[in-house]
């Protein structure tokens, strides 16, 4: 998985320290912990934050030390909202915006 593509996914860089941890290690899979904050408004009009935290599930490919994003579970207040999949590339890629616009 190349760093840019989470960027891309609206990850930003702040993982690539922690994916090439990960990555630097042998298994078969690992996930990366990831909130986002994001500015909503509310049905009586004020506007407030509202944070999303996603859970990052990478899987090992045949070669050693290749991985993909495989999916992305993402929560709200402590409550599982949905699992989505991360295809990259497969042409219906889903951000972790256009997650949080489904779910909000």
């Amino acid at each position: 998985m190349e760093n840019n593509n989470l960027e891309f996914l609206g990850f930003g860089t702040s993982l690539n320290v922690a994916l090439e941890a990960k990555v630097s290690e042998p298994q078969e899979f690992f996930k990366i912990g990831v909130s986002a904050d994001f500015i909503a408004r509310q049905k009586d009009g004020i506007l407030e934050k509202d944070k999303f935290n996603y859970e990052l599930n990478f899987l090992r490919s045949l070669k050693p030390y290749n991985y993909f994003l495989a999916s992305g579970k993402v929560t709200h207040n402590d409550q599982i909202f949905n699992t989505f999949p991360f295809p990259y590339g497969k042409g219906n890629d889903v951000t972790s915006k256009e997650a949080y616009i489904l779910l909000r």
